[in-house]
């Protein structure tokens, strides 16, 4: 019983219980600066008045998810409305 308290008391080899949390790497995908995903969402949405956020997503280049957010704060400023199954640009 003590020679295992000592081995673990020592600590021996067991790994930690939680892996290290990885860092960036210089091979990591450059964020896109502020604002420029939402302008791109814009210009697509005055392209093809209608598109569903699956569509746009596709088109610009991220995910689905990132859509949906952008064009939730996009109608909250009144910017956009719900057209059919996708989205349009409001009309001033």
């Amino acid at each position: 019983l003590e020679r295992t308290l000592n081995s673990l008391s020592k600590g021996g080899s067991r790994s930690p219980m939680r892996p290290k949390p990885r860092r960036a790497t210089a091979t990591a995908i450059p964020r896109a600066p502020r604002g420029q995903r939402r302008e791109e969402l814009l210009a697509e949405i005055k392209a093809s008045p209608g598109a569903t956020p699956a569509d746009l997503a596709k088109k610009i280049g991220i995910r689905p998810g990132q859509v949906h957010g952008m064009i939730g704060k996009a109608r909250a400023e009144n910017l956009i409305v719900k057209k059919d199954a996708g989205y349009a640009l409001k009309k001033k």
